[in-house]
């Protein structure tokens, strides 16, 4: 089991806020502006004629596992020193974001049709609402706390403030008035910020209440 250390100040909950905030900003624009690509006969969607549901579906993985990647890393590289042992924290949080990001398509993304076709889970999100963002946020959320070792209690309060922060994010996002583009990095880093003050405030709580060795 990981043993954290008990002398966290709010400065790191701000070093952890500005993590997320800026992961948020380019990890869903990467997210929702990839490049239209082809695996073997299936395409990415790319064609804008293309709105074969599930032919998205390689830039849907691509996506979110640029967008996990870019949040894990930047959160890794805050937590680095408070728990010097998560070396794969980047690892399982691409693979939690991931697994969220993709479900919520499949879900709903995946039936919008053509004008969904290409960057559809954004778009899913918007659609699927808070649902979506307490989806994603407890797949990484689940896998993260699993990671750590921790005990179900505070493994339900990590989970559950994943699920707060990402749902609320989401809903910010969606929200904002900016358009095109330029809304994929405005949405996302007012994700990236709310997600990263909320889910800052619990990791403080739990990192100034160790958890006990077994």
């Amino acid at each position: 089991m990981l043993i954290e250390q008990q002398s966290v100040g709010w400065s790191f909950w701000f070093e952890w806020f500005i993590a997320n905030g800026i992961g948020g900003l380019v990890g869903l624009a990467l997210a929702a502006e990839t490049p239209s690509f082809l695996v073997g006969l299936i395409g990415s969607g790319g064609d804008p004629n293309n709105t074969a549901g599930y032919s998205t579906a390689w830039a849907v993985i691509l996506g979110a596992i640029l967008g996990g990647a870019t949040i894990g890393v930047l959160q890794w590289f805050t937590l680095r020193r408070q728990l010097p042992a998560i070396k794969w924290w980047t690892v399982i949080s691409t693979a939690g974001f991931a697994l969220g990001f993709i479900l919520v398509w499949a879900l709903s993304g995946a039936t919008f049709g053509e004008n969904y076709a290409h960057h559809a889970l954004p778009h899913a999100i918007d659609r699927a609402g808070i649902v979506g963002g307490l989806v994603i946020g407890a797949t990484m959320g689940s896998m993260q706390s699993l990671f750590l070792g921790w005990n179900r209690k505070r493994v339900a309060y990590w989970v559950g403030a994943n699920m707060v922060g990402f749902a609320a994010g989401w809903f910010g996002a969606a929200a904002q008035p900016v358009t095109d583009v330029p809304a994929h990095f405005v949405g996302g880093a007012i994700f990236g910020c709310v997600f990263g003050a909320i889910t800052g405030m619990m990791l403080v709580w739990l990192l100034r209440h160790p958890a006990q060795k077994t």
